[in-house]
């Protein structure tokens, strides 16, 4: 069986190893969320870029759409004037303008209608894409929270450590276990003649 000095020494070198292993995994802990935050942080940027260029194409996908719908109108239009001139209809007074006038407001209607859809995606596009930016900001600063608390953990847990390793140092000190008793210890071995006290 072992002497108490190597079992108390085995027990505080135990201790010291645990609390310097615990450090060491919440930093690393720490270091961990930081990546997982700032990778989450990365991606919500990228997908602010997509939206973005989201916005854009639907606004040009609005407007391509309603100079199609114009021409096509205008087609219909000029078809509608034609009948009525080739129906002996005189073009553009009574109800034949009223006919021709009515479809250019009902065209007006739908081309602005067409505009306003595009322009609403497009703005659910630009409300994602600052959501996201705002998502990135978060993310970012949740890592260096993560990072930091794992440093103040490891800090505490290297203190908390210490305190238990002096606590079990002193005991077994106060116990007689590495000799002298009662708090008496020589602080600079038997080759040297000054001897301290606690």
């Amino acid at each position: 069986m072992a002497d108490p000095v190597t079992l108390t020494a085995i027990g505080l070198g135990s201790s010291l190893a645990g609390g310097l292993i615990g450090a060491k995994g919440a930093s690393d802990e720490g270091a961990a969320q930081q990546q997982m935050y700032n990778y989450q942080a990365a991606v919500a940027k990228i997908n602010v870029q997509i939206d973005t260029q989201n916005a854009e194409w639907a606004r040009t996908q609005g407007e391509i759409q309603a100079v199609q719908y114009g021409q096509r109108a205008a087609q219909q239009r000029g078809q509608i004037i034609a009948n009525q001139g080739a129906s002996g209809i005189q073009v553009g007074s009574g109800s034949a303008g009223e006919v021709v006038r009515s479809q250019g407001q009902i065209t007006q209607m739908d081309l602005a209608q067409i505009r306003n859809n595009a322009q609403k995606v497009a703005y659910d596009y630009d409300t994602k894409a600052i959501a996201d930016k705002n998502q990135a900001t978060l993310d970012v600063m949740a890592g260096a929270n993560a990072k930091q608390a794992g440093e103040i953990k490891a800090a505490s847990t290297l203190i908390s450590t210490a305190g238990s390793v002096s606590s079990k140092w002193l005991g077994a000190q106060q116990a007689g276990v590495f000799g002298g008793g009662s708090g008496s210890i020589d602080l600079y071995g038997p080759e040297f003649t000054k001897v301290g006290t606690y």
